[in-house]
């Protein structure tokens, strides 16, 4: 999860759409979509904007350059990644709302827990290997990813002066906070991968 530093942002995100176009006129399997969708958003689109600072009204579509809330940098990510949404309203919906508009009318994963070890033993036995939306009750979101049996947040961290970083949810202050959280899978979604490779409009 590094950026290729010999390769800009905006060449990454051409490099994006190139490939979208390309499986918009093919007959994708669903495996290859997912794979190709996961590499595009874990591994070509967030680590660029890793130490970008937090604000509480930072909206900055630049990685690394002005601040970025916690909703734009899931809702900007989302939206260069190439899903045909608007990153503004999704930005400004709860965290609730948000996790229904990704989840498209599949399963919300729902976890309720007020001792923070309960919780990550729930978000652990409730999720597969892969990148999640995760709201955080009301007031915070990010990513979680899975990879290998670790659980990890992605996300522009209020409590750190590091900004967006990632982090193991028992490393995690944030996570620790928040008692209740709403989870919505997105390499496995595929409603949301066909939406991705087609262009279709993701209504926020």
């Amino acid at each position: 999860m590094t950026p290729d530093t010999t390769v800009s942002y905006g060449a990454t995100r051409a490099a994006i759409k190139h490939l979208r176009n390309r499986l918009g006129q093919e007959v994708v399997a669903p495996d290859s979509l997912s794979q190709a969708f996961n590499e595009a958003l874990l591994n070509k689109i967030i680590p660029y904007w890793y130490g970008t600072p937090w604000s509480f009204e930072g909206l900055t579509a630049r990685p690394g350059v002005g601040t970025v809330a916690c909703g734009y940098f899931v809702s900007t990510t989302l939206t260069h990644l190439g899903l045909n949404l608007n990153r503004y309203r999704l930005a400004q919906r709860s965290p609730l709302r948000e996790a229904q508009s990704l989840a498209l009318g599949t399963e919300i994963i729902e976890v309720n827990a007020p001792v923070t070890t309960n919780a990550i033993h729930q978000v652990d036995s409730l999720t597969k290997e892969g990148i999640y939306f995760i709201g955080f009750d009301q007031s915070h979101v990010g990513y979680q990813l899975k990879r290998r049996g670790e659980v990890f947040l992605l996300h522009s961290d209020y409590n750190s002066s590091f900004g967006v970083k990632v982090a193991t949810i028992v490393e995690s202050e944030t996570f620790g906070l928040f008692e209740r959280f709403n989870l919505v899978p997105l390499r496995s979604n595929e409603a949301l991968k066909r939406r991705w490779q087609n262009g279709e409009e993701v209504v926020v």
